[in-house]
C-alpha cells in the first residue's frame, strides 16, 4: 500500500512500527522507499524461517548507485504472529541499525545512501518475484528523515 508520501528523503531515514509477521511472509516487504528511476531504493524484507519454523529472518537494504546494495540480515529476529516494536535506521555515513524492542539487534556500514527527491513510500508489498505481498500486520508507523 502507497502511503502516498512525495518529498525528498535522506541521506538519513528513520522507520518505526509494531510489526506482525505470519509464517508464510517470505518475500513480503514491511517497507520499500525509492524514486523514479529506482524504486527499491531502500527496503525492509522479511526472510525464511529457519528449518524448525520458530524464528524468521529480515533483510535491510540500501541500493546506491554506481555499487552493490549494503545488505544487512537479522536472522532470528522474529517469531510467526507475535508482534514487536521494530526501528530500522541508516545514518548520513551508511551506519545501519535495527532494533527489536529498544534493543540493538544488529548493526553494520556500508555505503551513504544519497538523497532520494519525490521519492515513495510503500508498506506491505512484494518485491517482483515474490507470489505473495507481506503478510501480518504493521501499525503505529513512524518514519524520520
Amino acid at each position: 500500500r502507497q502511503l502516498g508520501h512525495h518529498a525528498s528523503f535522506g541521506p538519513e531515514f528513520s522507520f518505526a512500527a509494531v510489526i506482525s509477521i505470519a509464517g508464510g511472509a517470505c518475500g513480503g516487504r514491511i517497507f520499500q522507499l525509492g524514486d523514479e528511476t529506482t524504486p527499491e531504493r531502500l527496503y525492509c524484507e522479511v526472510g525464511p524461517l529457519s528449518e524448525d519454523g520458530l524464528v524468521g529472518s529480515l533483510f535491510f537494504v540500501a541500493a546506491v548507485p554506481n555499487g552493490p546494495p549494503s545488505v544487512l540480515e537479522i536472522p532470528g529476529c522474529w517469531t510467526p504472529n507475535e508482534a514487536h516494536s521494530y526501528l530500522f535506521t541508516i545514518s548520513a555515513s551508511g551506519h545501519f541499525r535495527v532494533f527489536v524492542d529498544s534493543y540493538l539487534l544488529a548493526e553494520a556500514v556500508g555505503e551513504a545512501m544519497p538523497v532520494i527527491e519525490k521519492s515513495t513510500l510503500w508498506l506491505g508489498g512484494a518485491k517482483e518475484d515474490s507470489p505473495s505481498g507481506f503478510m501480518g500486520s504493521i501499525r503505529k508507523v513512524q518514519v524520520w528523515n
